[in-house]
């Protein structure tokens, strides 16, 4: 196995174990945890496209407590998942790319839509943050980014696993094609 192999294998490793732990296992800040302490409400960044009022309902139903719990996530868990998911797809990316195209470089631009993702990741934390540390406040414009840029977030973390898949997909036909007689 190349290093380049064990990279991509690591990354892949751990990223689906954090998301599977994040959402199945039951531990202080993990979602089902969350989703007991703010009572079944969704938190902020699991609802993509929402609307600034759509928002606000949900700060509200979140309480105090609530909301306290989900800015604790962000600035704990949430600031290393963005970085792991990124690197994780734009190596995979690349990966998929040299072995589907050899080393071309138009293929592996692709990986930029990973570091794209992260960001939007990163941006959708910090507006998120801004309205559950000035609750009740209302910033109704940062509100209906916020909801966007979790839009953005899903969009390009689906679209980083489509091309990714789409990478692996040619390189396996090419690799066959090229073993018939």
């Amino acid at each position: 196995m190349s290093n380049r192999d064990v990279r991509l294998l690591t990354l892949v490793i751990c990223s689906v174990g954090a998301l599977l732990a994040m959402n199945f296992l039951h531990f202080p800040l993990s979602v089902p945890w969350m989703m007991e302490h703010t009572g079944g409400v969704p938190l902020l960044d699991m609802v993509p496209g929402r609307s600034a009022a759509k928002t606000y309902e949900i700060l509200h139903a979140l309480g105090a407590a609530g909301r306290k719990s989900h800015l604790c996530f962000i600035w704990t868990i949430d600031l290393a998942l963005p970085v792991l998911f990124g690197s994780c797809l734009y190596v995979a990316i690349a990966d998929g790319a040299a072995r589907a195209f050899g080393e071309s470089k138009a293929a592996g631009r692709w990986r930029w839509l990973a570091v794209a993702a992260a960001a939007a990741d990163y941006s959708e934390n910090i507006s998120n943050s801004v309205l559950l540390a000035f609750y009740p406040d209302r910033f109704p414009s940062l509100a209906s980014l916020s909801g966007l840029l979790t839009l953005m977030k899903f969009s390009l973390f689906g679209t980083c696993i489509l091309v990714t898949l789409s990478m692996f997909a040619i390189a396996f036909i090419r690799r066959y094609k090229a073993k018939l007689p």
